[in-house]
């Protein structure tokens, strides 16, 4: 890779190599580094940062000869346009060498608040101390406090908060450094955005995003009460409020260690179902992780609302837990005295179309032999599409499913395999069919216990032998006529069907004898 050759020659620290490789490979120190130059190493923490110089280059590397001869080099409108992503002082404070960074100090594209703010950012606490001294010593007469608030606040677009730099530094010692400066941002932060005229959330809120369990201790400690306080913005003079920490702490980490620590204290957790702008509880994302431990922490509070009707991407929590197969947080949910397991979701899905749809033969067989009465009951019920539970299983070739139900055939579930579906696509046979699940198709023709019309028509005039054509499943139109399927001649066929898919090959499979058509393999 090119950006590797670029990095090894900054490591020889000789800005002639750096040329000479510039030449060779058609760039020059005039402009941005080119994407085929590009080092995934230098990333923010969100993005890649799209723009940046070879002097960027020179103090991120901390190559400080090469940084020397390239300040003097480089267009002063190239330097000032890259820093509009990151100064120079973010790339030398992430090289970590104190020459490079004091080269950097000594140029006219330093300050000390800009300085400030990026160490702070970046958990540098020596440099954090030593630049606010400095700025400090310019201004003897001010409070500490004032001071790290003027300094943040000096931005064109946004003010900063320093105690949210320092948390999102996640270094515990820059906390504490802004913590025994100033406690005006506890419990809220208050700082303003481009899109927002004003923000509040509690630094909890941060801590626990950036899943910092050390600082989240340490807040939890000092204003317990942040548990329960929610984000909220002011766009346009409208307030939007947004859940909690316990909610963010959820959202952001898979299985943050730190929960138990927002839990052991006496505060009551008043805010548990306060949903996001998704209307996605904090149950809901931990169901989603599989966090069993933080989903048995969150069913001790005696307020949450288990039947939250989420969106159509986290559904229900019942029908969440399906979808990410955990046996052991559905039977937890399922034995609430307060579920509801009758609730569908946004398209009328019940638990049980939600474990065909995942093919989840474990929680399926679960739930009919503990709920029985309950599968009984829905096992007709279809969905807005019109499909029941045995619908979805054959589209989505959940063959779980079906190998479930075939040690219990009863007259109801042999009723719902063979009905049609509200839409008129056909039964389990046409479904099946149509989407070229072969083996399913095999097994199950092989081991229901009762008579299916293979030559069964329906709308728009066709049978499962038709759909299999048309879809191309050879194997599926072999199994057919094995089973017994005809090739019905049906008026209009070749509007449903069309020459194109009666290729010779198909015509021989439909129009063979039984016996040859065992011997060929597919």
């Amino acid at each position: 890779m090119l950006f590797e050759v670029l990095r090894e020659a900054y490591k020889t620290n000789n800005v002639t190599e750096i040329i000479k490789f510039l030449a060779i490979n058609g760039s020059n120190i005039h402009s941005f580094v080119p994407k085929q130059f590009h080092d995934p190493d230098i990333f923010d923490g969100v993005n890649k940062i799209l723009k940046y110089t070879y002097l960027d280059l020179a103090a991120f590397y901390g190559s400080t000869k090469i940084f020397q001869e390239l300040l003097k080099r480089i267009p002063k409108e190239i330097i000032l346009e890259s820093s509009e992503y990151h100064p120079l002082i973010y790339y030398a404070l992430k090289s970590g060498n104190d020459e490079t960074i004091y080269e950097v100090t000594e140029s006219e594209y330093f300050t000390l608040k800009v300085g400030f703010i990026e160490a702070l950012s970046l958990g540098k606490l020596f440099w954090t101390k030593k630049f606010f001294n400095n700025y400090k010593a310019l201004n003897p007469n001010a409070k500490d406090e004032d001071l790290i608030f003027s300094i943040c606040s000096d931005q064109e677009f946004r003010q900063e908060s320093p105690l949210k730099l320092a948390i999102q530094s996640k270094n515990i010692h820059c906390v504490g450094f802004i913590l025994n400066i100033t406690t005006k941002e506890i419990p809220y932060l208050h700082y303003k955005t481009v899109f927002c005229n004003s923000v509040k959330q509690t630094p909890l809120h941060v801590a626990a995003k950036y899943g910092c369990s050390d600082i989240v201790t340490l807040l939890m400690n000092i204003y317990p009460a942040m548990v329960n306080m929610p984000k909220f913005s002011f766009v346009s003079g409208k307030k939007k409020t947004k859940p909690t920490p316990v909610f963010y702490a959820l959202k952001h980490n898979p299985f943050p260690d730190f929960l138990p620590e927002m839990f052991n204290h006496s505060i009551p957790m008043t805010s548990i179902n306060v949903a996001d702008e998704l209307n996605n509880t904090a149950l809901n994302y931990a169901i989603s992780n599989s966090d069993i431990e933080s989903v048995k922490l969150l069913l001790q509070c005696n307020n949450l609302d288990v039947q939250y009707r989420a969106t159509k991407e986290f559904k229900p929590p019942t029908h969440a837990a399906i979808r990410v197969c955990n046996l052991e947080i559905l039977k937890l949910l399922m034995e609430l005295p307060q579920t509801y397991p009758r609730r569908v979701d946004l398209y009328d899905n019940t638990i049980f179309h939600e474990a065909a749809y995942n093919n989840w033969g474990e929680g399926f067989k679960y739930l009919i032999e503990n709920y029985n009465d309950l599968f009984e009951q829905l096992m007709r019920r279809t969905n807005k599409l019109g499909f029941n539970v045995f619908h979805v299983a054959a589209i989505y070739g959940s063959d779980q499913i079906f190998r479930v139900m075939y040690q219990r055939q009863t007259r109801e579930f042999l009723e719902c395999v063979t009905s049609q579906s509200v839409l008129n696509s056909g039964c389990v046979i046409h479904l099946l069919a149509a989407n070229g699940h072969s083996e399913i198709l095999e097994e199950f023709l092989s081991n229901i216990q009762t008579s299916i019309n293979l030559d069964q028509i329906i709308m728009p005039k066709a049978t499962s032998l038709h759909y299999a054509i048309k879809g191309g499943h050879e194997k599926c139109v072999k199994i057919l006529r094995l089973h017994g399927a005809h090739f019905l001649d049906l008026p209009g066929f070749k509007s449903i069907v069309g020459p194109n898919y009666l290729y010779p090959f198909m015509l021989h499979l439909l129009t063979c004898d039984l016996d040859e058509l065992r011997e060929i393999e597919l």
